[in-house]
């Protein structure tokens, strides 16, 4: 009995020293995830900084010998900057309110269809303008009234749809295609009907090996910056799974390299 208990004390020490060696190398992970994040902020913050103080002490030092052409230039690249420093700090205290859950979804009823098409809608200019062609799927547009009636947070799916578009559109080179669809979730077993969005692009595409990461704060698979975007902080796609672990829905994403990828998210319908 003796030596019994001198093995399970044994036993219990390891496995003692086994949690707290665990706990040190989690509190060693959240530090150094801790850094690399202060210091992302820190670069992502400070380039549209340190540009609008270049052009403005351009503009107050050398304003009068400057034509009115170049002035104007200098004073919309200005507005540009600080448009994306805007971006950037807002999307900050987004995903900081995410994960402090201090968002919480107010569930509603509506059209899952008319939502596709505002964004759409609202992201033509911004497509046309980088000569990518963003569109519905067909079977998006030939739904039949009624059928596509699903229930969460239309203000927060609408951003979760801004986001996904914004991020394909940045990564799809001119001449390529953009396009959300609907399709209906596959039937499990105990689970409630679904309707599920796509949207899938024609671009540069992830190395699998990357895709578990893609939703991590400013994880960025190449350090080379891709399609130029006022909108883009670093922070979309992880404000788009916060949002949808808050519906309880799972994003998913397949892709290949210089082929494209593709998203899917599903909602339960409303029955």
């Amino acid at each position: 009995p003796a030596r019994d208990e001198v093995t399970a004390l044994r036993e219990a020490t390891r496995a003692m020293h086994q949690r707290i060696a665990e706990q040190l190398r989690q509190l060693q992970d959240n530090d150094r995830l801790r850094r690399e994040l202060i210091s992302n902020i820190s670069h992502d913050l400070h380039t549209p900084l340190a540009a609008v103080q270049g052009y403005v002490e351009t503009l107050w030092l050398r304003g009068e010998q400057l034509d009115a052409a170049t002035r104007t230039q200098h004073l919309a690249t200005t507005l540009r900057h600080v448009q994306r420093l805007n971006k950037r700090i807002a999307d900050l205290f987004e995903l900081a309110k995410l994960d402090a859950g201090q968002t919480a979804p107010r569930m509603e009823v509506f059209a899952l269809a008319e939502l596709l098409q505002d964004v759409v809608q609202d992201w033509q200019l911004a497509a046309r303008e980088s000569g990518v062609r963003l569109q519905l799927a067909p079977a998006v547009r030939q739904r039949a009234a009624g059928d596509d009636i699903v229930r969460g947070d239309i203000s927060l799916i609408e951003r979760v749809l801004q986001n996904l578009v914004d991020n394909a559109l940045r990564h799809t080179p001119e001449g390529g295609d953009v396009t959300l669809g609907l399709v209906p979730a596959p039937n499990t077993s105990g689970s409630p009907p679904a309707l599920c969005v796509t949207v899938t692009d024609t671009g540069s595409g992830i190395a699998r090996e990357h895709l578990p990461h893609i939703f991590e704060r400013y994880w960025r698979a190449d350090p080379t910056p891709a399609r130029t975007s006022t909108t883009n902080a670093g922070l979309g796609l992880a404000i788009t799974k916060r949002i949808l672990d808050l519906h309880g829905s799972v994003v998913r994403v397949l892709s290949e390299p210089q082929r494209g990828t593709w998203f899917e998210f599903c909602l339960p319908r409303a029955v």
